[in-house]
């Protein structure tokens, strides 16, 4: 079963955290999307990337939209020898999200978070589908994954 914004919004209220959802009848999930960029400042956006370690462990990392992964940044600070992009169907059996709405939080799986997001104080990410965003603060992305906080950008 793949999940929702309605997922996400529920967990953030049974959680009472202090985010939202945004939603849009339009496709939000692209980098290249002049929607997203209507919506929100693009400098404020992160993204979660499902990344296989070893061709066995899940993790995701959350970076800037307009960041790069370095794998070999990665490789280095988890002592692994192979990291991948996840496909699409790794993606949603390990966050039960699909590609292009995978959020921030919510699920229960190892995070990295690229140390430039700690440059803001609110950011937006994915929202459980395509049409939605999610409006968070850093410190409760940090205090709900607990990530492995590292430059891995290019």
């Amino acid at each position: 079963m793949v999940e929702s914004s309605e997922t996400l919004e529920a967990f953030i209220k049974n959680n009472k955290i202090d985010a939202e959802i945004i939603r849009s009848k339009l496709d939000v999930s692209s980098s290249l999307s002049p929607e997203l960029s209507a919506i929100v400042d693009p400098a404020s956006i992160i993204k979660s990337i499902c990344l296989i370690l070893d061709n066995k462990t899940a993790v995701v990392a959350i970076l800037y939209l307009m960041d790069k992964i370095d794998f070999e940044k990665i490789k280095t600070e988890l002592n692994v020898k192979e990291v991948r992009l996840a496909h699409d169907n790794e993606i949603i059996q390990t966050t039960k999200y699909a590609k292009g709405g995978v959020p921030p939080i919510g699920y229960k799986l190892y995070f990295l978070l690229d140390s430039k997001v700690l440059e803001k104080d609110t950011v937006y990410g994915g929202g459980g589908d395509k049409n939605a965003l999610i409006k968070i603060k850093v410190k409760d992305i940090i205090s709900l994954d607990k990530p492995r906080i590292f430059n891995f950008t290019v």
